[in-house]
């Protein structure tokens, strides 16, 4: 199994190497662009009054970042799961010697740990804003933020179930679904605005991720509608 899920890793690796050297340098450029832009933002104003600006206006330096997880989601798996449907190796890959759940689990364990290795390095960019704002505000703001990163694993799991879905009436009626999660992730909203909505966040990643392996045994015994 190990041995398995290695060579499996290595790869979607090998195919996805080139889109995440780039995803991840437009990671660093949008949260350097940020840094800057709000560095020049301070020397023209007073500190003070940015930081009433954030308080009271609820001012979001993080706006430029906005669709960059859900861009980053379509993006990878289109990369990830479109070669494997236009040259047919989904199904080969389906029947290598282990249960196909387990299959299906890593290649999107792999996508996951990818957004999720781009999502962390943009916190860390994010820190310099600390050379401004104490880290209490800073976390205040932030707040706004998570929703955008939910977003980036639900389009991904959800363009992942329309890929891999063999039937183009079904790859159209999950359309309405994926831009439905994506208008709500993307709302202008103050920091607090989602913080009673976690319940419905953990619902809707657990929906995302669980249609494509319905999508997958449907792949596999093809069924076509």
């Amino acid at each position: 199994m190990k041995v398995l899920i290695t060579s499996i890793f290595y790869r979607e690796w090998l195919k996805t190497r080139l889109v995440f050297t780039i995803s991840m340098i437009v990671v660093v450029s949008v949260m350097l662009y940020i840094f800057l832009d709000f560095a020049h933002y301070v020397r023209s104003s007073e500190l003070s009054a940015v930081i009433r600006n954030a308080i009271i206006n609820n001012s979001q330096p993080f706006q430029v970042f906005k669709f960059v997880p859900t861009l980053l989601g379509l993006t990878y798996a289109i990369c990830q799961f479109s070669p494997e449907m236009v040259d047919r190796r989904f199904r080969l890959t389906l029947h290598l010697p282990y249960k196909e759940h387990y299959i299906m689990a890593a290649l999107l364990f792999y996508g996951t740990l990818s957004l999720l290795a781009f999502f962390f390095v943009a916190m860390l960019c994010s820190l310099l804003l600390l050379l401004f704002f104490p880290w209490a505000l800073l976390c205040h703001i932030a707040l706004a933020v998570y929703p955008w990163l939910i977003c980036g694993f639900t389009t991904y799991a959800l363009v992942v179930a329309l890929i891999i879905e063999p039937y183009w009436v079904r790859k159209f009626c999950f359309l309405p679904i994926l831009l439905t999660f994506a208008v709500v992730f993307l709302l202008d909203a103050e920091p607090y605005a989602f913080a009673k909505a976690g319940w419905f966040f953990i619902y809707a990643v657990i929906v995302a991720y669980v249609t494509p392996f319905y999508n997958m045994i449907r792949f596999k015994n093809g069924q076509a509608k």
